[in-house]
């Protein structure tokens, strides 16, 4: 077993085309190939590709109107989901040291990469389900949690600007739509004492 502790400047993500990486998807453990996508972006270490980040459009419309309060200005185009994030397996191409890390440095930096390539993407939606995890990675990196539905958890990351973000945070619903649990309204009273 190697041990390497993540190098960030040995870590490149680069847009790649959907037959780049199709054999690797069908080779992850969920083998399920995300509907909708509209960005592949391919995590490269060491200039070996490791994984990948999978963006789309979220689930209908529903989706987003469940999110956001009932009077918000919001649009399918304000919203993307983050449907996939795959890490390799292979110790030889991203040791197991490294890969602690990859994981959440891959959502933060796969986020800006989203924030700059689309301006009007206010909001990135993802899940986490229930029976495989428990969303760890989205706790630590700061998404918001919205509540639990059918073994599947919902998170938000608000990206943009700093006003852009505040305004999502303002405008996110408590949602009882999704039976959200005690630790969502405590998550939910903090954001609104620090954006009030």
């Amino acid at each position: 077993m190697l041990n390497e502790f993540l190098n960030p400047a040995s870590v490149e993500f680069r847009e790649v085309d959907r037959a780049v990486v199709k054999d690797f998807v069908e080779k992850h453990y969920l083998g399920a190939y995300p509907a909708a996508a509209k960005l592949y972006l391919g995590i490269f270490y060491n200039n070996e590709m490791v994984g990948m980040v999978i963006y789309g459009s979220p689930f209908g419309p529903n989706v987003i109107y469940s999110m956001f309060s009932a009077d918000t200005d919001i649009l399918m185009k304000n919203v993307l989901e983050l449907k996939r994030l795959f890490l390799t397996d292979d110790e030889n191409l991203l040791p197991s040291d490294a890969k602690k890390n990859l994981a959440g440095f891959a959502i933060s930096k796969g986020n800006d990469y989203v924030a700059n390539k689309f301006p009007d993407v206010k909001a990135i939606v993802t899940y986490s389900d229930s029976s495989h995890h428990s969303g760890t990675v989205y706790k630590a990196t700061n998404a918001i949690y919205q509540g639990e539905l059918n073994d599947k958890k919902r998170w938000v990351y608000p990206i943009g600007s700093s006003s852009q973000r505040n305004w999502v945070k303002r405008n996110l619903r408590s949602n009882l739509d999704w039976k959200a649990t005690n630790e969502c309204m405590s998550v939910l009273k903090t954001m609104w004492r620090e954006v009030l």
